[in-house]
């Protein structure tokens, strides 16, 4: 499978996948701050904000199976919320490494 390069974390596959190079895999990995981002990208998650979910996926490289809230993964918070669309974008538009 041949990878056109985006960024140093991010490439686009043939098949119109992106492939992520996660920078952020776990909640202990993670300072006051981006703890409140998580937090944050969670909710988002929750509620199908997926401009938000896309830009800490695309942008800032974050895993959606760190643990959250209720040591909940950002995937499940997609999946509590029922928004049906944002867990397809999440896994069906992505592989994570």
């Amino acid at each position: 499978m041949e990878l056109q390069q985006l960024n140093s974390s991010v490439q686009q596959t043939n098949d119109g996948r992106k492939k992520i190079k996660c920078s952020r895999v776990k909640r202990q990995e993670l300072n006051e701050q981006e703890t409140i981002d998580l937090r944050v990208f969670y909710w988002a998650a929750f509620y199908g904000k997926d401009k938000f979910v896309k830009i800490m996926i695309e942008e800032l490289c974050w895993s959606p199976f760190i643990k959250s809230f209720r040591l909940r993964s950002i995937v499940s918070a997609a999946v509590l919320g029922n928004q049906v669309d944002t867990v397809r974008m999440m896994i069906g538009d992505y592989e994570y490494n």
